[in-house]
């Protein structure tokens, strides 16, 4: 079994994203500037919050927000930007492997459409040669004597027969093609 380095490696990265994340909370705290903006967002995100909660259980959408302290504000902040970074690394994960399974589901797609043509192309070239042989033979039988009257060479593709087996929805090859590709599909 091949050990699934992509998926280990995804996983530790989503590991590494919380500390990460708390780093970026410290390094907030010391610097004045991003201090500054995620006490803003913060008391946003309180008054959005209270707001919504005031609107779901009383039915009043207008109603006072008392802002946070800056501590509380600071904190507050601080600890929804941790969880958005580590979200975001999560979501990117997923997304990651969303974008490799569905490119090694394209390959696999890609080599059974491969096989289903190179079998479609065999299966047409064997009718070709089966129905050349049956007029070899019906010519033999017609000069020995075994049959009376003179075999025609029909084209393959006016033939009833080899166009019935040719159409798309004619269950003999229809049947015929799913159990070989089936066999094929075995080995991937």
């Amino acid at each position: 079994m091949v050990l699934p380095l992509a998926k280990l490696a995804l996983i530790a990265i989503r590991q590494v994203s919380k500390p990460i994340s708390l780093r970026l909370k410290n390094y907030a705290a010391g610097s004045p500037r991003i201090r500054k903006t995620i006490i803003y967002f913060a008391q946003f995100f309180h008054r959005i919050d209270v707001k919504t909660q005031v609107k779901f259980w009383n039915g009043k959408f207008k109603t006072d927000v008392k802002p946070l302290s800056e501590e509380k504000a600071f904190d507050l902040g601080a600890e929804v930007f941790s969880e958005l970074f580590i979200y975001s690394v999560a979501a990117g994960a997923v997304m990651v492997e969303y974008w490799r399974s569905s490119a090694n589901e394209k390959l696999k797609e890609e080599k059974f459409q491969e096989i289903f043509n190179t079998l479609s192309q065999r299966v047409e070239e064997l009718h070709r040669e089966i129905h050349q042989l049956k007029f070899q033979a019906d010519k033999k039988d017609f000069e020995l004597g075994l049959r009376k009257e003179a075999p025609v060479k029909e084209d393959f593709k006016d033939s009833d027969r080899l166009a019935r087996l040719g159409k798309k929805n004619n269950p003999d090859t229809a049947f015929l093609l799913s159990r070989t590709l089936n066999y094929f599909k075995s080995f991937f």
